[in-house]
């Protein structure tokens, strides 16, 4: 029977004219009634699956009233995707318990309007992933107008730091160079206008001015730098900037065509000093 009632729905919602009048009729149907409690949950998952993917507002709203349950976030995952507002809308005023779901932050980086709704109708934007927070996952797919929902009126943490103590900003730096580089220079800026400390360090001691010299990153450099940030820095294993790129040809070429990045922190440049100090000065 429930065989024959998928089949029946499925058919419905082939046409055009599908609408909730036609899932009202079945849902009053005998065939319907029939159903065991179980049956009737698994019909009404499918059906409210079916009819989100279809973007049927109506048809969301009559299949919740006669007790679908949209706790399953893959219902939620449909409509984010789709960037279906008004059936995000829907689901959000259900009251389900997935608005503190982190990994369905990932599903609608992309639409600041769907984004934005969420935060208003309670999405918790401070609860982290196994990996990642809202922030992080903005900043990684470069959305900048997400971004800014987050920090505007989810009043996300611009500073909070997932594996590897990393933060939004190092994940600008160090993770979202093969990208939008416009858009990511754009985030990089942006993020310490809301408050993103350039001095904090990741678990390898590193702060983002330690990784964008090591990267070769000037563009990045002179705006952290704009910033507040300190050249003169060093990671956990008191390695500088400057170690790590006199080892490689291009490095030390970086090295060479920015004298001003390094002189203050080198212990090149602080052994030369110290050796010039020590010799006489010629007189004729």
């Amino acid at each position: 029977m429930r065989r024959l009632l998928r089949y029946l729905y499925s058919q419905g919602a082939s046409y055009s004219t599908y609408c909730a009048e036609i899932t009202e009729v079945m849902l009053e149907s005998p065939l319907f009634k029939t159903l065991t409690s179980e049956g009737r949950v698994h019909t009404l998952a499918m059906m409210i699956k079916a009819a989100t993917s279809m973007e049927r507002v109506d048809t969301i709203r009559l299949l919740i009233a006669h007790g679908a349950r949209v706790d399953d976030d893959t219902v939620m995952q449909l409509a984010l995707k789709q960037a279906d507002a008004a059936a995000v809308q829907v689901l959000a005023e259900s009251g389900v318990s997935w608005l503190t779901y982190p990994h369905m932050k990932s599903d609608f980086c992309g639409h600041s309007t769907v984004a934005r709704l969420l935060v208003r109708n309670g999405l918790d934007v401070q609860v982290k992933g196994d990996e990642s927070s809202s922030v992080h996952i903005a900043a990684l797919d470069q959305n900048v107008e997400t971004l800014l929902v987050w920090l505007e009126e989810g009043y996300a943490d611009v500073d909070v730091q997932c594996y590897g103590e990393k933060t939004p900003l190092t994940f600008a730096v160090t993770d979202c160079r093969y990208g939008n580089e416009e858009v990511r220079l754009q985030i990089i800026q942006t993020l310490p206008e809301y408050g993103a400390d350039v001095r904090l360090r990741d678990f390898g001691g590193a702060t983002v001015m330690f990784h964008a010299l090591v990267l070769q990153d000037e563009a990045v450099v002179e705006m952290l730098i704009k910033a507040g940030a300190d050249l003169c820095v060093r990671d956990e294993q008191n390695h500088s900037p400057y170690d790590r790129l006199m080892v490689t040809d291009s490095g030390q070429a970086f090295v060479n065509a920015h004298p001003q990045y390094f002189h203050p922190s080198s212990d090149r440049y602080q052994v030369e000093s110290k050796i010039d100090a020590t010799i006489p000065v010629m007189t004729l």
